[in-house]
């Protein structure tokens, strides 16, 4: 494999990950806006952002104490948002297909990939 193909997949993938970190993240101070009323919006997005990114820094040559650290938040993280990934697009894809089933109007091919 030549080292452009490997660029090029690596910022495809930091770029799917960094746009679903910024989903959930937006989502989750929307939820934690709600539930407390006086969150300032900058400290939450550098907490989150540390969060977020330790998984990747934990792979970076750090001191073995600040690797086990930043390793144990990252792995914690994943644990945490790739079942909250998986969940909220199953719910979304449940819902479009009950609502395709149940409309007759809908034609079969925009139904089709739902199935």
């Amino acid at each position: 494999m030549s080292i452009e193909r490997i660029i090029i997949a690596a910022i495809a993938l930091l770029g799917v990950l960094g746009g679903m970190n910024l989903y959930v993240g937006r989502r989750l101070f929307q939820t934690l806006t709600f539930l407390f009323l006086n969150i300032n919006m900058r400290v939450y997005t550098g907490i989150y952002i540390v969060v977020a990114v330790s998984f990747i820094l934990a792979r970076l040559p750090l001191p073995v104490f600040f690797k086990r650290i930043i390793g144990s938040v990252g792995s914690i993280w994943m644990g945490i948002y790739i079942p909250y990934i998986v969940f909220h697009f199953n719910r979304h894809y449940y819902f479009m297909w009950k609502h395709c089933k149940n409309n007759p109007r809908r034609s079969a091919l925009k139904c089709t990939f739902l199935c």
